[in-house]
């Protein structure tokens, strides 16, 4: 499928499917996820805004979501992120569909999201030890590669 960026939305001509953005699952939304989209090779970060500051949350190898699950500034846990779909209703798509994006697959889980099926790399979710506010995902390194992965999709 051939994407085209119009209006800072990433469109995708044939299913007319606008992507506005991308994101980190919370964990109730993980938790809603079947097992077997849970698992993966190694564990996954989260969205976090608690007010643990060491900590983040995270999903398992195995599939287990763990609220309080890995030290924020480990660099090895990878990021699967979720497109923020704007239209879905008026596309040739429904939940359960796979399509690729930026070379990566991903599922349509809900109207508004699609979850990534891989990863698109590893990255801490530390911006800076001292700072008291490192898992807030707003402000995180997570948060900047995700973004900076979504913009640098090549059409």
């Amino acid at each position: 499928m051939k994407i085209t960026v119009k209006k800072e939305v990433k469109q995708y001509v044939n299913e007319e499917l606008e992507i506005t953005g991308a994101t980190l699952l919370s964990i109730e939304e993980a938790e809603k996820l079947p097992i077997e989209l849970r698992k993966y090779n190694c564990w996954w970060w989260l969205l976090s805004s608690d007010n643990n500051f060491l900590r983040a949350p995270i999903v398992n190898y195995d599939g287990t979501p763990r609220r309080n699950g890995d030290f924020v500034e480990h660099r090895d846990n990878v990021v699967r992120p979720a497109l923020q779909i704007e239209n879905m209703q008026f596309s040739n798509l429904k939940i359960g569909d796979i399509f690729e994006f930026g070379g990566k697959p991903f599922k349509i889980i809900t109207d508004e999201l699609a979850f990534c099926l891989s990863d698109i790399g590893t990255c801490k979710f530390r911006k800076d030890w001292k700072s008291k506010d490192a898992n807030d995902y707003e402000k995180s390194d997570v948060k900047k590669y995700v973004d900076d992965w979504f913009n640098n999709v090549s059409a």
